[in-house]
C-alpha cells in the first residue's frame, strides 16, 4: 500500500514539474519583450523609462540571464515556497495564496457538497 502511495506522489510531482516546464517555455516563446509586458502589467509606461532604468529592471527581474538559468532559479524558488512578488499587488505571492486559501477551500467544499446532492438525486431518477 505504501508503495502505491509513493508511486502516486511521484506521479503527481512529475505532472506538476511537466506543467510548470511546459507553461514556462510557452510563455518564454511568446512574441514581445518580457520586460515591457511585465512593466505594463504593473502600470509603468515603458516609453518613459531611460535605457539605464530598463537595464536596472532587467537586472532586478533576472531577465539578463539565459533562459535555462532563469528556469532553474524560478523552479528552485518555487520548490522552496518563494513564488516571487505579484506584479499588480506588489506583495509576495505566497502571502496572497495563504490569504485567499480559506475562501478557495470553502468554495470547493460547497461545490463538492452540491455535486454530491445533485449526483445522488439524479441517481434515483
Amino acid at each position: 500500500m505504501s508503495r502505491y502511495i509513493l508511486s502516486r506522489i511521484a506521479q503527481a510531482l512529475l505532472v506538476l514539474w511537466g506543467a510548470y516546464s511546459i507553461t514556462y517555455f510557452i510563455l518564454y516563446l511568446l512574441p514581445g519583450d518580457t520586460l515591457s509586458i511585465m512593466l505594463s502589467a504593473s502600470g509603468v509606461e515603458i516609453d518613459s523609462l531611460s535605457a539605464q532604468d530598463l537595464a536596472k529592471a532587467k537586472l532586478y527581474y533576472g531577465l539578463d540571464r539565459g533562459i535555462f538559468e532563469q528556469y532553474f532559479d524560478l523552479l528552485w524558488g518555487a520548490i522552496h515556497g518563494d513564488f516571487g512578488n505579484s506584479l499588480t499587488l506588489n506583495r509576495p505571492v505566497s502571502e496572497l495564496l495563504v490569504e485567499r486559501l480559506p475562501q478557495t477551500l470553502s468554495l470547493a467544499g460547497l461545490a463538492i457538497v452540491l455535486s454530491l446532492i445533485g449526483g445522488i438525486g439524479l441517481a434515483y431518477l
